[in-house]
């Protein structure tokens, strides 16, 4: 009696293995996928933190702020190209009207030197 018990239990003993082993092959694969697809995920772990930061830095209250906090001579560049020049004149002009009302739009155009072009 004990004997066929032993017996039993060691062949459902080796079934269990059988199916343990053939289940963790298959979630080896699945999770060898996982790991590959997050691997350089997981070597930018500052990412989000930078793209953040960097979205804020770029916003448009920064960049007034940075704007209206330097003096006209760290404002002035030197470009011998009237084409740049027009190029600018030409952005500014778009963006202005695009994205201000009709005053704030001529207080912006209205900027020094932009009769150059």
């Amino acid at each position: 009696m004990m004997y066929v018990r032993i017996t039993h239990n060691s062949r459902r003993m080796r079934q269990k293995d059988i199916e343990w082993r053939r289940t963790k092959r298959e979630w080896n694969r699945t999770w060898g996928d996982v790991y590959e697809k997050n691997y350089y995920k997981s070597l930018d772990y500052q990412s989000h933190t930078f793209k953040q930061n960097e979205r804020k830095a770029l916003g448009t209250k920064m960049l007034l702020a940075e704007i209206k906090s330097s003096t006209i001579h760290e404002l002035n560049f030197a470009y011998d190209n009237a084409a740049v020049h027009r190029d600018i004149l030409e952005l500014l002009t778009y963006t202005a009207n695009q994205t201000l009302d009709n005053e704030s739009a001529e207080q912006v155009l209205s900027v020094p030197n932009g009769s150059r072009c």
